[in-house]
């Protein structure tokens, strides 16, 4: 029985807050750009655009511009003309308009850009209320209703008057039969037959009209009832559908309108009231009056492709918006606009800032929580809203605490700390409240401190129990706390942004977290919380998270909600009728119909899944004209443009009324653009290009809406601009013929005189040539940068430039006369070189491209150089010459040479590093040995002799005798072991380190050498550890200890002094003894006992960054210079 009662109260709620519901909806006046708002009919183009007729002509829209038609038929103006009604069919539009000075009609047919008259009867039939035209082919059908004589019928040959019985209040086409409604009943007659036949007789009951509903079944409209019409039978009907039929009763002449929806409800308007109703939902809802329609009348109305209703009215234009949702706000009787909470048992509780909204009757009820208890603040926030079993409800209040709310009375549980109250959550059978200190529970009526979590600073935002009965929390800007096993775990992200959670949810185990950055999820099985990337996400902050009976996430962010249901993330916005485009944290709910509610910043809103279009259809798009630098062109033909007609504007039109200033188109101009344009808005009406090359063109558009969904590519016809004629084929072969024959012509003319002076003029041109070629390529030697010179078989120089004397330091007078040996730094590297290149003497000459050799020369101050030596061989006037390109390869050499040096210097730290990792194992193995040695040989006897001694003991107290001395010889074992273990550990990690200190730790460290070995220290400055990372405490520790053991093993010292520098990036430590010191080749050998010895130390902080110097000499003694680098203090932050 409670199930049953909630499901009636809903049932009775979505019946009876109707009057109540909000629509959005723009009024279009004068303002907008419409000539005149004494308008009368409206109708749609099945290209989108809306027409509408004026007392002063037709306007059109087309979602950016009102426009004039201009109407001209056989040189008659008829512009401005009183137009009555307007209507479309198969690509016609159908007007009437009245004569100024009487009651005469004419029809007017826009098809085809082309306006054309139809005379219709005008002999006293009075005014005409209404007329409906239907096409079938070339055929056309048109039935006037007029207010004297009834209905006049024109079946595609003549008019002639048909029925004049009953006044006729509707007349509808469906399925090519003709209803008339009348004021005593239905008549019908085929459009093809005018045998009229009555359907249904009402006795004197007004029949306001039929439509067909989606089982296409004929639904008829009475003042009192709505009938379902099969077989022209009434078979079934509802009574009361009208709230007040008085409201709706019919006077006389008064024209009716019946348009229906794809959800078998139907809009019904007179000259006075604009309703929906449906009587499958039994929903009734008086548009007019909750969207303030002017008291003047409605004079006609149409929806859309799109579903928007246009209303026609004398102060303008009404488009009540195509929309997904109900809608409530505080117009509509709601406390206030803001829904902050919301809560669904019984009723629907709607929490606002400062009180509530309850539907629980016929109309809201409010409750402001001013008037309610009076202690509360005026500004208190109603947080969160939870129903328990016995029917009570909790809402937190944001100011004042926890408000219990039951069917006797109202109580308010003060907080006692802290003084925001955030939400309200059930767990392990008691309510938990969290606020801005920490969490609460309710007792006894009671808000007291709870056990399980407190805060010294941020607050909980939102809590919630997952189906393990683990606890999940956000906390303000610190990411999610989750409490299980009876402990607390927090989960942050390194993203600030992701760690501001405002909602929680849980979904199969998964946890949808809202936050300022985004959704995220968190995944229980591996505590991974992480940004919501695949199958979707969402970047925008989520305040709202909800699911409803099909599975589907809603998440509500400050830009509408987003519905995931699976395989399509869908975008709702204030264009798909959302009352506002902010949600709040905790307003969302689901009624027991399945419908989900979201409150927002504006109010609260109702999916209404059966009004969705999912998606919203595309926007129209469609070529208007094409504008060229001389003509204005139709989109659709093909054309071809001269090569100075090549200024090309578009213009085209993209528009959905769902939202106008929501379209956006992309265009490309094929043949010239290869990839589409960015999106611009639907409001540019045009494109235009300018001095587009000849080419074959095509003009391409696409728009998007709401939804995202592109419409179809909307193309022109091809445009070819022509090449100019000069550049055209044939022009050019005629001129080319003409150029060649006039060539030939010129040619023959001028031949026998140019021939006479033709070898003479030849002759200058090569000389000419060759003596710029000698030119070029003795400007060429001389400006080289590189040494070049030739010389003969005999080694004499011949030439050379300038690079030659520059290089090996000669002048042009000391090269006079010499050889090539000249330049060599040896005889030994003279004979290898002529060796090389008097082979080409022996062999064939002709084929030798040249010969290079790498041979040391010297300049004349005898400085060593390395030179690379190209010699090629030529003859010339029967002479071999040779001809040599030097390079001074030295500095090439010396990088050679530096590169070895390096290569060597590699695999010496190569070896090293290789006995490094050798010398480790050895070591490590050692100290495992010790390790066991000492264990064995120490605490093993030891503990193998406390073992006899208290065997002893017992057979001694057995026997009746002084036990007190083994006991005694048993302590003594027991604190000797005890030493041995204490030294052990100390070895292997000083614990001092952990509890004193590294300062402290050294120092204890050698005061026990000093007592062991008389070796004196001493201690310059202190570190400073807590800026010194933990890692290397312990690496200066061990560097220390290395050191140490250096000095006591082979450096006989009898002081060391320790030096601590540090500053706020850097650490030092000096290691100073006066022992015997050591030469530096010894730097890199392991200690010879098995360990590490310097190569191990420098590893040590070479591991870290760091740096580890040895100075040394024998003799003298040894400085260990330890050198590590430190995090600036602002980074340790």
């Amino acid at each position: 029985m409670p199930i049953l009662r909630r499901i009636l109260v809903l049932l009775l709620l979505y019946t009876t807050i109707a009057e109540a519901w909000n629509f959005q909806y723009h009024v279009y006046d004068q303002s907008d750009g419409i000539p005149s708002l004494l308008i009368e009919g409206v109708t749609q183009a099945n290209d989108g655009t809306m027409w509408f007729a004026t007392r002063r002509g037709i306007i059109t829209y087309d979602g950016t511009k009102w426009k004039q038609k201009d109407i001209i038929i056989n040189e008659m103006d008829y512009t401005n003309s009183i137009f009555k009604h307007i209507r479309y069919s198969n690509g016609s539009i159908i007007a009437i308009a009245q004569a100024v000075d009487n009651e005469n009609y004419i029809l007017f047919k826009y098809n085809l850009n082309k306006w054309t008259k139809i005379e219709i009867p005008n002999d006293g039939h009075g005014s005409i209320k209404e007329f409906v035209f239907y096409q079938n082919g070339s055929e056309e059908y048109y039935i006037l209703n007029t207010k004297d004589r009834g209905i006049i019928f024109y079946n595609n040959i003549s008019w002639s008057y048909i029925f004049d019985k009953y006044e006729v209040i509707n007349t509808t086409i469906i399925n090519e039969i003709v209803y008339l409604s009348t004021t005593n009943g239905l008549f019908t007659f085929s459009i093809y037959n005018v045998d009229i036949e009555l359907i249904v007789q009402t006795n004197n009951l007004i029949i306001f009209g039929v439509y067909q509903s989606r089982d296409n079944h004929i639904d008829i409209v009475c003042n009192d009832w709505i009938g379902v019409l099969v077989n022209n039978n009434i078979i079934s009907y509802k009574l009361n559908v009208f709230k007040n039929t008085t409201t709706y009763r019919y006077f006389e002449y008064e024209r009716t309108k019946l348009l229906s929806d794809r959800y078998d409800g139907v809009y019904f308007g007179t000259n006075s009231s604009l309703n929906y109703l449906s009587h499958v939902s039994d929903l009734f809802i008086p548009i007019a009056k909750l969207t303030e329609l002017p008291a003047e009348g409605i004079t006609d109305f149409f929806i859309d492709s799109e579903e928007n209703i246009w209303v026609c009215t004398p102060r303008g234009v009404y488009k009540i918006q195509k929309s997904t949702f109900m809608n409530y706000s505080k117009q509509n009787g709601l406390l206030d606009n803001e829904v902050s909470s919301i809560n669904i048992d019984n009723t629907i509780l709607l929490g606002h800032n400062n009180g509530f909204t309850i539907f629980d009757n016929k109309y809201p009820t409010t409750i402001p929580l001013m008037d309610s208890v009076a202690h509360l603040q005026a500004n208190s926030r109603v947080m969160d809203i939870i129903s328990d079993d016995d029917g009570n409800r909790y809402a937190a209040i944001s100011q004042a605490g926890i408000m219990k709310i039951s069917e006797n009375k109202k109580q308010i549980f003060s907080s006692i700390r802290g003084d925001v109250v955030f939400g309200l959550e059930f767990f392990n059978d008691e309510i938990l409240v969290n606020t801005n200190m920490g969490l609460c529970t309710i007792e006894n009526d009671m808000i007291i401190p709870s056990d399980l979590y407190t805060f010294a600073n941020n607050g909980i935002r939102d809590l919630i129990t997952t189906i393990d009965n683990h606890l999940i929390m956000s906390v303000i800007s610190e990411g999610l706390s989750v409490y299980k096993n009876d402990q607390w775990f927090t989960y942050q992200s390194e993203q600030l942004p992701f760690n501001n959670i405002y909602k929680l949810y849980e979904d199969d185990s998964i946890i949808y977290a809202g936050s300022r950055g985004g959704l995220l999820t968190f995944n229980m099985t591996n505590d991974h919380l992480k940004k919501q990337i695949e199958p979707f996400s969402i970047d925008k902050p989520v305040y709202m998270i909800e699911k409803d009976p099909k599975g589907r996430m809603w998440f509500g962010t400050n830009d509408g909600v987003f519905r995931w249901d699976g395989d399509y993330l869908r975008h709702y916005t204030t264009s798909h009728g959302l009352i506002g485009p902010e949600t709040n944290r905790n307003a969302s709910a689901i009624d027991s119909l399945g419908r989900i509610w979201i409150g927002t910043n504006k109010g609260v809103s109702v999916y209404m899944e059966e009004w969705d279009w999912d998606p919203s259809p595309p926007p129209f798009v469609y070529m208007t004209y094409v504008e060229t630098t001389f003509d204005s062109l139709s989109p659709n033909e093909p054309v071809e443009l001269k090569y100075n007609n090549n200024d090309l504007t578009f213009h085209y039109v993209a528009n959905s009324f769902i939202d106008e200033d929501k379209v956006f188109v992309q265009t490309k101009l094929d043949g010239f653009e290869k990839d589409w344009q960015p999106s611009i808005s639907s409001h540019i009406q045009s494109v235009r290009y300018t001095n587009v090359p000849p080419g074959t063109y095509t003009f391409q558009l696409k728009a998007i809406g709401i939804d995202d969904i592109f419409s179809d590519v909307v193309s022109t016809a091809s445009i070819t601009i022509l090449p100019p004629y000069w550049k055209r084929l044939w022009f050019l072969t005629f001129a080319g013929i003409g150029l060649i024959g006039i060539g030939f012509t010129i040619q023959s003319y001028i031949h026998k005189r140019r021939y006479a002076n033709l070898l003479e003029d030849e002759v200058d041109i090569r000389t000419r040539h060759l003596q710029q070629s000698r030119e070029n390529y003795e400007m060429l030697i001389e400006t080289a940068i590189d040494p070049i010179m030739e010389f003969d078989v005999d080694g004499k120089l011949i030439s050379w430039n300038n690079s030659t004397c520059t290089v090996f330091s000669y002048s042009n007078e000391d090269l006079q006369n010499s050889t090539i040996e000249l330049f060599f730094n040896s005889d030994e590297d003279f004979q290898s070189y002529w060796h090389g290149i008097t082979s080409y003497i022996i062999n064939d000459t002709s084929n030798v491209v040249g010969y290079s050799i790498s041979l040391a020369g010297k300049t004349k101050d005898n400085h060593i150089l390395n030179l690379l030596i190209s010699t090629s061989v030529r003859v010339r006037d029967d002479q071999i010459i040779f001809t040599a390109f030097v390079k001074d390869i030295s500095e090439q050499k010396k990088l050679e040479k530096d590169l070895i040096e390096n290569l060597n210097i590699l695999e010496i730290h190569r070896e090293d590093l290789k006995r490094l990792s050798l010398e480790a194992i050895r070591a490590q193995e050692k100290e495992r040995k010790r390790i066991s040695q000492d264990l064995h040989d120490q605490i093993g006897q030891s503990l193998s002799a406390l073992n006899i001694s208290l065997e002893l003991i017992k057979a001694q107290k057995t026997a009746g005798g002084d036990t007190e001395k083994m006991i005694q010889n048993c302590q003594s074992l027991v604190s000797s072991t005890s030493d041995d273990i204490h030294k052990f550990t100390f070895e292997l990690r000083p614990t001092i380190i952990d509890d004193l200190g590294l300062g402290n730790a050294i120092r204890e460290h050698l005061d026990q050498t000093s007592r062991t070995t008389q070796l004196q220290y001493e201690i310059i400055g202190a570190p400073n550890e807590p800026r010194i990372p933990e890692d290397f405490i312990i690496i200066i520790y061990r560097i220390y200890q290395e050191s140490l053991s250096n000095i006591l093993k082979h450096a006989n010292a009898t002081k060391i002094s320790l030096t601590f520098d540090q500053s706020d990036t850097h650490f030092q430590m000096i290691i100073n003894d006066n022992g015997d010191g050591f030469a530096k080749q010894a730097n890199r050998r392991p200690d010879q006992t098995g360990g590490f010895g310097i190569l191990g130390m420098e590893e040590r902080a070479r591991y870290v960054g760091g740096s580890l110097r040895i100075e040394s000499e024998p003799n003298i003694g040894t400085n260990v210079i330890l050198e590590l680098p430190l995090l600036p203090s602002d980074e340790l932050r």
